[in-house]
């Protein structure tokens, strides 16, 4: 299985490009679609191709120029991951190699072939961002404001058997911390995301979402009524009364305060 997507760009530069070319290399389907979308997001990378084996990859590169990066699985039928990364270590332009991998028992040999980055399944946003930069640093080039746009985590997505749900930040009414997952509400439902609260508070910080207590995460504009409750202070968002932790009463008072008008 090989697909080529997007027009190809004429140099292998980061220069060349506000975006960076990447090549995906994974012979799970289920991978390809979860690390497309993540990078995706980032708004950082143009997916130029995938391929689903170490073969088709190396015809698929044969024929694709502006291609920066590969970010190649390890364990394939026939052409194993590392022999794909030799054989294109001694291309004349080869492409630096990002692994992706559920195993680590690897990292050792990868960096011995000088990959830029060892990516561990599921990849964390977090860790993507590391690796983008450390492929911009070998580069040579500097990050793009792309890179640390607004739109980072614009849309979540939560997997329910072989369904795929797609969720838009600007549905979302409220976020509930659930361990290292985030329960999210919105107009539809709620569904379960690979993400942490923390994580959305920082992306979401200027999208009108406020933090209220450790736990959660809320639309500002969602929110109907301030109660006092026995313990303490509670907000009503969409009908559910969510608790306001005491370090976090302070910002919500100063957020949600009418502005005072300056005395004649």
């Amino acid at each position: 299985m090989t697909t080529v997507g997007g027009p190809d760009v004429g140099s292998g530069s980061a220069g060349a490009t506000d975006r960076l070319g990447v090549v995906l290399v994974d012979d799970e389907p289920l991978a390809l679609g979860d690390l497309r979308w993540l990078l995706e997001q980032t708004g950082a990378v143009r997916v130029l191709g995938e391929a689903g084996s170490g073969e088709d990859a190396l015809q698929l590169l044969g024929r694709l120029d502006g291609v920066d990066a590969v970010f190649l699985d390890i364990r394939m039928p026939g052409v194993t991951g590392m022999e794909l990364a030799e054989v294109l270590s001694k291309f004349r332009r080869p492409p630096l190699i990002v692994f992706v991998t559920a195993h680590e028992e690897h990292a050792l040999r990868a960096f011995e072939v000088d990959a830029v980055d060892y990516l561990t399944k599921p990849v964390a946003p977090e860790r993507l961002d590391v690796a983008l930069g450390r492929i911009r640093a070998r580069l040579g080039a500097a990050p793009t404001m792309m890179e640390v746009g607004s739109n980072r985590l614009a849309r979540l997505r939560s997997r329910v058997g072989d369904i795929t749900h797609v969720i838009e930040r600007d549905d979302v009414v409220y976020a509930e911390a659930s361990g290292d997952y985030v329960r999210v509400h919105h107009g539809g439902g709620s569904h379960l995301v690979r993400e942490t609260i923390s994580t959305l508070e920082e992306a979401w910080a200027d999208h009108g979402f406020l933090r209220i207590h450790r736990s959660f995460l809320v639309r500002e504009s969602s929110i109907t009524q301030i109660r006092s409750v026995a313990s303490g202070q509670a907000v009503v968002v969409d009908g559910a009364e969510l608790p306001v932790s005491r370090r976090h009463r302070r910002l919500l008072r100063d957020r949600l305060a009418p502005t005072s008008r300056p005395r004649s």
